[in-house]
């Protein structure tokens, strides 16, 4: 009943970019790749505001998404039971560092 809109092919992609892109004012940023750590990139700089920022993918958007980033975003909770439980405290490091990576997201 709700159907979403597909999203563009890549080629309307590239047309829309090339369409808004003013050769006078480049971007400042062109993220190269659509997975999750690009895709993040994309949207913590767009967040931020003041930035002309363009997103580029060789396939469809999140169709290989960046898998240790991916990993570490969802895998917390495995690095925290491996830190408490092995006593290992590169586990830990890594429990830290994807709890930074969740407050960027």
């Amino acid at each position: 009943q709700f159907a979403r809109p597909l999203p563009p092919t890549r080629e309307e992609a590239l047309k829309q970019l090339l369409e808004a892109s003013d050769p006078t004012k480049p971007l400042d940023v062109l993220v190269v790749g659509g997975g999750a750590t690009g895709t993040g990139i994309a949207y913590d700089l767009a967040s931020r505001g003041g930035l002309s920022i363009g997103l580029i993918e060789a396939n469809d958007f999140a169709s290989e998404t960046s898998s240790r980033s991916s990993k570490l975003i969802h895998g917390g909770v495995r690095y925290l039971e491996k830190a408490v439980f092995g006593l290992d405290p590169m586990q830990l490091k890594l429990v830290f560092e994807a709890l930074k990576e969740r407050a960027v997201l």
